[in-house]
């Protein structure tokens, strides 16, 4: 490119000269020398004698004053030439370079290796590849981009990044919505702009990997601009979309008009599917970077910020789950087509453990339509039952731990998998209540006790004292209604729920704007903690709830481990309140044909007083008490637990230990032996567990051990091919507030791993960590053998 001849007289006038000098001197001298790059043309005009020197001469010292006069191009000229001229210069410039490094490109190939000669390397030659070397820079982007053009829109695009930057930090706030938004925009206009003008160079980006310090960077510009620019998008579209409908309700902290909102959102459908495409796209051009290729300044832009921005998207809401709310929250609130919409409330007890999240202590039907709640009434569970009708046999357990005969409504909790459990409370219900639902909702006593904390005190008929989140849990196991004067039959002993839930329920909807942005992550934690539970009839509804895994359904991949832990309290009493647990799973590699795996549960039993492991044995202290006028909550008792383990299917059983129970401890009188149970699958598919009785006396601990040999399938091939990866899900039992989990794993010998997605310690040659149990866990470990 540099011009075979000396600059001819008329000097300005040379045009090969003028378009070979700016370019040298905005990009290929200061790389060189390593200079600060000119910051305009008109900078690089009284730079461009030195650079034409350093090129013609290989040197910038020692050059003959005779050479140094042929070689002056724009001399001693107190004005540079017009920005016309020297920006036309600078355009045909990178135009021949495009040419040169395409011909180049073609002339290299992995077939075709360049021919081996002993010419010496041509410096120009080798000033040019740097040449488009830093053409490339100028293509990436927040590189130090260079060129006039480019370099002006990156600077521009740095300023509104950081004043976006200033405007969320430390975190996003309601008021600054607007100013957001519009700096959102503009960062997309300009990114969308930038792109533009930087398409025609970036083809041949990745032939420079090989260049010093900045190869990998070049290399990887196009992927880098799209990913900004498609999070560019979808952040502007996705503010488009719900801005509306956050500064009318949110940012004038009006009480919140559930349809109101959601018509909004739903005119705004096209700009959220804008956004989820756009995220896609962005997360498709992250997979295709290598931060650590990247110059430290990008790289930590994405490892440090956009990371854990995709993390974070993928545990909250992808676009496509909120726009299917959008779509199905009419119907589900009873507006529309399908008019008034009937739930089953299931009031769960928690400290009466039960497989889907406790005791069901109440239940009753409640009515929305058009997003506002019509009525409700909860009653106590065990008015439900119409026992002049006849029930089924309950399963099995209930009869020979408990003594009870007939399947009632308030057992129907009893399997594990919740749209079984809903399938029966909706059909006993209906039974005796002669009403269909439209769905059915369960909440034990810790979602009461959040939204409390979330919401604030609440004032409940006949209490003197306001309810709070410290108070809420005493009041509720205190608060049995005693037998109304006259009545000799059945009476309601848990109005004190309707009592409570009716002041909490108009609080929730008469909550403010700025109310609804604290308490909306709440409920969403609520579900994915297994709190709540939803079961709904409409098919989109119930897609999308099993998708967030808020269905409390039982789900088990393929090819991949599977544990899950399950007490049912069948001692008529409330010990689960007492009672702490522990769960230590080891996994055995080494074989690889034969995997197996040992769980230990522990459970202590906290009690304050010792008590026989009898049934009812403390029902004359209990009777002193209700003489007294005291209410009596027996929490402090033995624990009679009937406990499964869910594994996947193909599991063999190769060892238990489970206890005789001794006559005196049972309700029948008979001794049961020591026996684990094979329960199948439970209409589970890829399911099988196994169950036994276990009795922790109070102020003891017992500890409960199953051994055995998973199926093979749990081993896969790593999805790259390089190496083998095991997978395995634990999920957790509703109602439980969180169980300490350790997980060991023992490779193959010389195994080594590749990659984990939770940290993991070595120790003689067993890898483990510690973890809580808070909500489903899925665990990928990766490795060679």
């Amino acid at each position: 490119m540099i011009p075979n001849q000396p600059p001819r007289a008329g000097k300005r006038l040379d045009t090969q000269w003028g378009v070979f000098g700016i370019l040298a001197a905005q990009y290929f001298y200061p790389f060189q020398v390593n200079k600060p790059f000119p910051t305009s043309l008109k900078e690089a005009w009284h730079s461009m004698d030195d650079a034409i020197l350093y090129f013609a001469f290989g040197q910038s010292e020692g050059i003959s004053e005779t050479d140094v006069k042929i070689y002056r191009f724009a001399g001693n000229e107190p004005e540079p030439l017009a920005n016309s001229t020297l920006s036309d210069w600078h355009r045909k410039g990178i135009e021949q370079l495009a040419e040169m490094i395409q011909m180049e490109s073609k002339l290299v190939t992995p077939s075709q290796p360049p021919e081996v000669t002993t010419r010496k390397a041509n410096p120009t030659r080798k000033i040019l590849l740097f040449a488009f070397a830093a053409l490339a820079i100028v293509s990436a982007v927040l590189v130090g981009l260079k060129g006039f053009s480019l370099y002006q829109k990156v600077q521009s695009i740095r300023q509104k990044a950081a004043a976006l930057e200033d405007q969320i930090a430390p975190s996003p706030k309601l008021e600054k919505l607007p100013e957001v938004t519009a700096l959102v925009h503009e960062l997309r206009v300009e990114l969308d702009a930038l792109q533009i003008e930087a398409e025609p160079y970036l083809w041949a980006a990745p032939y420079f990997g090989w260049i010093p310090k900045y190869g990998g960077t070049i290399r990887q510009a196009e992927d880098v601009l799209v990913l900004a620019q498609n999070l560019a998008t979808a952040a502007d579209e996705g503010l488009t979309a719900v801005g509306p409908a956050i500064e009318t309700a949110l940012l004038n902290d009006q009480p919140l008009e559930a349809m109101d909102i959601l018509l909004q959102l739903q005119s705004a459908s096209p700009q959220l599917l804008n956004a989820q495409v756009s995220l896609a796209k962005a997360q498709e051009a992250r997979n295709h970077i290598d931060p650590e290729q990247l110059i430290p300044s990008i790289g930590n832009i994405i490892t440090s910020r956009i990371d854990p921005l995709f993390s974070s998207l993928s545990g909250a809401f992808p676009m496509e789950d909120a726009l299917t709310m959008v779509r199905v929250a009419p119907t589900l609130l009873g507006s529309g087509k399908a008019g008034p919409q009937t739930y089953l409330i299931l009031m769960q007890n928690e400290d009466e453990l039960r497989p889907t999240g406790g005791y069901l202590t109440a239940a009753g039907s409640a009515v929305v339509m058009d997003g506002k709640l019509i009525s409700i009434k909860i009653e106590s569970s065990e008015l439900i039952d119409d026992l002049s009708k006849p029930y089924p046999i309950p399963p099995r357990q209930f009869e020979e731990f408990m003594n009870i005969e007939m399947f009632l409504f308030r057992d129907s909790n009893w399997f594990t998998n919740f749209p079984t459990t809903a399938s029966w409370a909706e059909y006993f219900y209906s039974y005796s209540r002669a009403t269909s639902s439209d769905g059915v909702i369960a909440i034990d006593m810790q979602t009461i006790v959040r939204l409390l904390k979330t919401l604030g005190s609440v004032e409940v008929e006949g209490v003197e004292a306001p309810i709070t989140d410290s108070n809420v849990l005493e009041y509720m196991r205190s608060a049995e209604e005693t037998r109304p004067p006259g009545v000799k039959g059945p009476w309601d002993r848990k109005q004190f729920i309707s009592r409570l839930a009716e002041p909490l329920l108009k609080k929730i909807l008469n909550a403010r704007g700025q109310t609804w942005t604290k308490l909306a992550p709440v409920l969403v934690g609520l579900l994915e903690e297994k709190h709540i539970l939803v079961q709904m009839d409409d098919a989109d509804a119930s897609t999308f709830l099993e998708k967030r895994g808020w269905d409390g359904a039982v789900h088990i991949p393929e090819n991949s481990d599977f544990l899950m832990v399950v007490d049912a309290n069948m001692g008529y009493n409330k010990s689960n309140a007492i009672m702490e647990t522990s769960i230590n799973y080891q996994i055995d590699l080494s074989e690889l044909s034969a995997p197996s795996g040992y769980i230990q549960i522990q459970q202590n039993n906290l009690s304050k007083l010792d008590v026989p492991c009898t049934p009812f044995a403390i029902t004359e202290e209990i009777n002193t008490q209700i003489i007294a006028g005291i209410p009596y909550y027996n929490i402090n008792e033995c624990h009679w637990g009937y406990l499964r383990v869910y594994t996947p299917e193909g599991t063999n059983l190769v060892r238990s230990n489970p206890k005789e129970i001794p006559a005196e401890a049972t309700l029948i009188g008979q001794v049961i032996p020591a026996r684990t149970d094979d329960l199948g699958d439970e209409d589970i598919p890829g399911a099988q567990v196994f169950g036994m009785m276990v009795i922790t006396p109070t102020q003891q601990s017992t500890v409960t051990e199953f051994e055995y040999i998973l199926p093979e399938t749990i081993i896969s091939q790593q999805p790259a091919g390089n190496g083998l990866l095991y997978q395995l899900k634990i999920q957790k039992q509703p109602g439980i507030a969180a169980y300490p989990l350790t997980i060991s794993f023992k490779l193959p010998a010389g195994a080594q791993i590749n990659n984990a997605t939770i940290p993991l310690q070595e120790n003689s040659g067993v890898w483990s960590a510690n973890l809580e149990l808070i909500k489903d866990v899925e665990i990928e470990v990766g490795f060679t053998p």
